[in-house]
């Protein structure tokens, strides 16, 4: 399979419903491993999850590296 078809497929949360879908990978091209899905969340899910509150981060060691 290839990568450009994870782009745009549901994310699937607890109960099978969808809370989003999949905007871009993150690959190490050290490892060439997939470390990362970045998501784009349905506005009922985000708010949920989020709160009020608008959080944006990328907290990961893969991200820091690629200087997002």
């Amino acid at each position: 399979m290839l990568g450009s078809h994870f782009v745009k497929m549901n994310v699937y949360g607890s109960g099978m419903q969808i809370v989003g879908k999949v905007k871009d990978l993150i690959i190490d091209p050290e490892t060439c491993s997939l470390t990362d899905l970045v998501l784009e969340l349905n506005k009922d899910v985000a708010k949920q999850v989020l709160g009020s509150r608008l959080v944006v981060g990328l907290d990961t060691p893969t991200a820091k590296a690629r200087g997002f």
